[in-house]
């Protein structure tokens, strides 16, 4: 909660300082700005301390430094999905695969390791072709039900 408060506090003071124009009286005047601004705001970086509304030199170092760790952040979450995947290549490797249509069965714990979030209770049989290796590929199975789906490294379902 303190650090949404933080969050929105830091928001509202920049938007107070660059946004200003929208509140001016006359065209091409920023509006004063209020008397009441705090001299600093608590963050995950510290204390970061503004002069007169602006943040100091070392107030601005520690702005970037938050916006560092958020886009860090960021890169991991959005990253996930392709790490998982190249586990399972890794591990498709390690089980045996030598061939570009290769599959690998994984129906025990051993051939799911290095895996990142495997279900314990099911076989599967995947395969990792390269195709600007093998070209199309066209996958025919029997009619009627199955679990199954073809995605791509960043768990994109990809059905044509």
């Amino acid at each position: 909660m303190k650090t949404r408060y933080t969050q929105n506090l830091i928001a509202s003071v920049l938007l107070c300082v660059l946004g200003g124009n929208g509140l001016a009286q006359e065209p091409g005047k920023l509006a004063p700005l209020p008397n009441t601004l705090p001299p600093g705001v608590e963050a995950r970086v510290g204390k970061v301390e503004f002069s007169r509304g602006l943040p100091t030199q070392k107030g601005i170092e520690q702005l970037f430094d938050i916006q560092d760790f958020q886009r860090a952040t960021q890169l991991y979450q959005w990253a996930i999905p392709a790490i998982g995947v190249m586990g399972w290549h890794r591990a498709s490797i390690a089980n045996g695969k030598t061939g570009e249509t290769d599959w690998v069965i994984y129906d025990d714990y051993v051939p799911r390791q290095g895996i990142l979030t495997p279900n314990t209770e099911v076989s599967y049989v995947m395969a990792f072709p390269d195709l600007e290796k093998t070209g199309p590929l066209v996958l025919d199975y029997a009619p009627g039900r199955i679990a199954g789906i073809v995605m791509d490294y960043w768990q994109r379902p990809r059905f044509v």
